[in-house]
């Protein structure tokens, strides 16, 4: 978690070739992995150094928010939906909401976002 809070790469790899994906799975205070708190973060390196590292079978739902932050329509409604059913997840909804419009600001609420571009099963 401190090397992905401080956007250590090098020690990011290090770490996870030497002590196995099963420390990415640690959780801080908050209840956040590390995968979520590198998207938080936009350190997008080390949300791909996390994936990179990360069992086939965990994968999917992870590169999808990846895929959406960068702009893949096709499974933006997919990972907004999977982020918005978990409130420690919510800042990562309001990113994919925020890059889903020309707004310029951040000041809106996730819920304020969903309703303006009419995701209501993301509201849901």
């Amino acid at each position: 978690m401190a090397a992905t809070k401080g956007e250590e790469l090098i020690s990011m790899n290090m770490l996870l070739d030497e002590h196995g994906y099963d420390q990415a799975c640690i959780r801080d205070n908050e209840g956040k992995t590390p995968f979520l708190v590198a998207i938080e973060d936009n350190n997008l390196a080390g949300a791909h150094i996390l994936l990179d590292h990360m069992p086939d079978e965990k994968k999917c739902m992870q590169q999808s928010i990846l895929e959406a932050l960068t702009k893949n329509r096709e499974i933006f409604d997919e990972a907004l939906l999977w982020v918005a059913a978990n409130f420690e997840r919510h800042k990562i909804a309001k990113k994919l909401l925020i890059q889903n419009t020309d707004l310029e600001t951040n000041t809106s609420s996730v819920i304020e976002l969903a309703s303006r571009q009419k995701f209501p099963d993301a509201l849901w």
